[in-house]
């Protein structure tokens, strides 16, 4: 039943190989910290990739885990969630972490709306909320991975019974300015009722 699902997600979202060539194209958002900043200075966040453009807040100089959910033509600026719209940072004073391989990436937080959602993944678990909801759900979940960045999950919950696919790919959430770097396809199932969702994730740790 798991792998049934997960492959009927996998066929909704794209066909393996035009996964592959999306993938190459595609940036792969990647957590870093900031380096290279004096203890009493701090690194601008500017509206567009540019020197030049409006400082629109700031990251201190000690800052880490910062997601670059994209990075312009040059490479020299990097697209950051700044609040409730996006910020571009100069990559010259972000330093990269590791990519996760092999395991799903931990501290995953995905979101979606109409309904409003939310699932938190960590250290194995996941919590699961939704609008309406008197307390979250919280369970074990399981996953398998394509390409080392496309997650495959399922959440057997005690009401709810949850299987998704999340793949790097630009996405909005429809109430706010933020450009997310992953979105997800969730299959909800509760008794005979199946729900098809969309909705951004995120690894940003701030």
């Amino acid at each position: 039943m798991i792998l049934r699902t997960l492959c009927i997600l996998a066929a909704v979202a794209l066909t393996a190989s035009r996964l592959s060539a999306q993938i190459e194209q595609v940036h792969i958002p990647q957590l870093h910290d900031v380096t290279g900043v004096a203890a009493d200075d701090t690194l601008n966040i500017r509206a567009e990739a540019s020197g030049a453009a409006a400082i629109i807040g700031e990251l201190g100089p000690f800052e880490t885990g910062i997601e670059v959910t994209a990075l312009n033509s040059s490479g020299a600026w990097g697209r950051i969630i700044a609040g409730e719209t996006d910020g571009w940072v100069s990559m010259a004073y972000l330093s990269p972490r590791p990519l996760p391989s092999g395991g799903f990436p931990n501290g995953m937080r995905c979101y979606g709306t109409e309904p409003f959602w939310s699932i938190d993944f960590s250290d194995g678990m996941a919590t699961y909320s939704e609008m309406g909801d008197a307390q979250p759900q919280t369970g074990s979940f399981f996953a398998a991975r394509l390409y080392d960045v496309v997650s495959g999950f399922d959440i057997p919950l005690p009401n709810h019974d949850l299987s998704g696919v999340i793949e790097p790919a630009s996405c909005t959430d429809g109430m706010s300015d933020r450009t997310f770097g992953w979105q997800l396809l969730l299959l909800t199932r509760q008794g005979n009722a199946r729900h098809l969702l969309h909705g951004c994730c995120t690894l940003d740790q701030r």
